[in-house]
């Protein structure tokens, strides 16, 4: 009776994905020190969150609020931050990381999807069902990213890290 319901989960975890991949944004644009061109930006977010979530929280109840944070992210954050970092620190187009962020939140959305339906086929007493989904949770997903981006420049790049830490 205290959970919260798989829309609303599902609501959390949407804006966890979204806030974590502003983290790479914000650390470029941090680091290059281009907080003038977006000083508005923040503000704008915090006035549209205001205004989404006490709109929706009358007419969807608790949901409403966790939309009102995702309705003003993406109209503000998700956009705002990579134009800024590429206008303005990179001088590029942002197009291909628009691109790749769109690539990234399929594959995420596509193994979201079949590590729910794993979990789903296990049944039995609530003790096997947590665990056995623990073990789905944790292992299928990194499988599956593996496969995915085994044979990325990227991975490749973080394979030659771990190497290198280890002869440390």
């Amino acid at each position: 009776q205290y959970l919260f319901s798989e829309s609303i989960v599902w609501v959390l975890c949407l804006n966890f994905f979204l806030n974590g991949m502003r983290n790479a944004t914000l650390t470029f644009r941090d680091s290059m020190g281009l907080f003038w061109y977006d000083r508005y930006k923040a503000l704008a977010e915090a006035v549209l969150n205001l205004i989404c979530s006490l709109i929706l929280v009358q007419r969807m109840g608790v949901i409403g609020v966790f939309l009102g944070t995702t309705v003003s992210m993406v109209v503000t954050s998700v956009w705002v931050e990579p134009y800024v970092l590429y206008k303005n620190g990179f001088h590029e187009s942002c197009t291909r990381y628009f691109a790749r962020y769109l690539v990234y939140a399929a594959v995420l959305g596509l193994i979201w999807l079949i590590t729910d339906r794993l979990c789903r086929l296990v049944t039995g007493g609530v003790g096997l069902i947590f665990l056995a989904r623990l073990g789905i949770c944790a292992v299928a997903p990194n499988v599956l990213l593996l496969i995915c981006y085994s044979r990325t420049a990227e991975f490749r790049f973080l394979i030659r890290k771990v190497k290198s830490l280890r002869k440390r």
